[in-house]
């Protein structure tokens, strides 16, 4: 196989114990065998290493790498470098995929000439229950960016169910950033969309099971210090700033899931500010942010609390320090 293998699949695994194996076989069982999967084992502390180990003795196929744990870019970011393949396909350890679902995504790559193909995909409960997630059969070119932009955001900005060109990835030096805590998936398919040259295709197949966990990612960053949701949102702004996502800017009143994926990331970014921060970084935060026209975004938000309306007023005015201090006001009293 070697230098041969077409396809390379990449799993993060961080103590996937009890869902590993069923990963695992559904890649194995796969029609089109022209593959190698890279087991990437992020310092887990159940059997996840062990069962890797056990499958790559009885497949030469299945590759395994151990690391300490530093999360799932840096495990990611492992298969990418250590990746043979022409194509790239990620797969978590708690998902599953068809028989065909390779074979699926490289019949539609070279059908449709594309650079990247999405598919649809069925989320899959504890309780057993399905919901499909499907994309209309669309064929979008680089000049349809903003047609592809709403699709993406449609679906699942995750790095599956799709298929990349491995080349594109190497020669623009492409990783996911290992200082973002969420939103990294959509950073790095941001960054990779702006070198497709050859478009984009979304299928209404629905090859891929994804594995539903009963957690909220809402609840979970409004815990976290302010960094975390200032950076995904930084991080998502700089890439949306940069020339080749000019005409986004110029269309956004028309872009109303991306209006909505910033005004998510602002609410995190504000329900958090005041976690683990002092007034002066949240004044810098605030001025960063300033600087990506996010008013265009902000003024969509609704609020009936008048301190919040004149906060976002005062934010649009550019002043900065006074819209902190009502914000301070604001939690102070407790109102939201």
């Amino acid at each position: 196989m070697g230098v041969d293998v077409k396809v390379s699949v990449i799993v993060p695994v961080f103590n996937a114990g009890e869902t590993l194996q069923k990963c695992i076989e559904s890649v194995s069982a796969q029609h089109y065998q022209n593959f190698e999967l890279l087991l990437i084992n992020d310092g887990s502390k159940d059997r996840s290493g062990d069962i890797c180990d056990e499958y790559a003795q009885k497949d030469d196929r299945i590759k395994v790498f151990h690391k300490k744990n530093e999360g799932v870019s840096s495990t990611r970011n492992v298969g990418l470098k250590e990746a043979r393949g022409e194509y790239i396909v990620f797969c978590d350890a708690d998902d599953w995929m068809a028989a065909d679902y390779v074979q699926g995504l490289m019949d539609e790559l070279e059908r449709y000439d594309v650079d990247l193909v999405d598919q649809g995909f069925e989320r899959v409960y504890n309780d057993g229950s399905r919901l499909a997630e499907s994309y209309d059969n669309t064929k979008c070119s680089k000049e349809d960016m903003t047609k592809w932009m709403e699709m993406l955001l449609t679906g699942h900005t995750g790095p599956f169910p799709k298929i990349y060109r491995a080349q594109i990835i190497q020669e623009h030096g492409l990783t996911f950033d290992t200082s973002l805590e969420f939103c990294e998936d959509l950073v790095f398919n941001l960054q990779y969309m702006k070198h497709a040259t050859r478009g984009i295709y979304f299928s209404g197949k629905r090859r891929y099971y994804y594995r539903q966990v009963e957690t909220s990612l809402g609840n979970s960053v409004y815990q976290k210090d302010m960094t975390v949701a200032g950076n995904a949102l930084i991080k998502v702004m700089e890439v949306l700033n940069d020339s080749f996502y000019a005409n986004l800017r110029i269309d956004r009143e028309k872009m109303i899931r991306l209006r909505n994926k910033v005004i998510q990331l602002s609410m995190f970014f504000m329900t958090s500010l005041h976690n683990n921060s002092k007034r002066g970084d949240r004044i810098e935060a605030l001025k960063t942010l300033k600087s990506y026209e996010l008013d265009h975004y902000w003024k969509h938000i609704k609020t009936k609390n008048p301190l919040r309306k004149l906060f976002y007023g005062l934010f649009e005015q550019n002043h900065i320090r006074f819209a902190v201090c009502v914000e301070d006001l604001r939690k102070r009293f407790g109102k939201n």
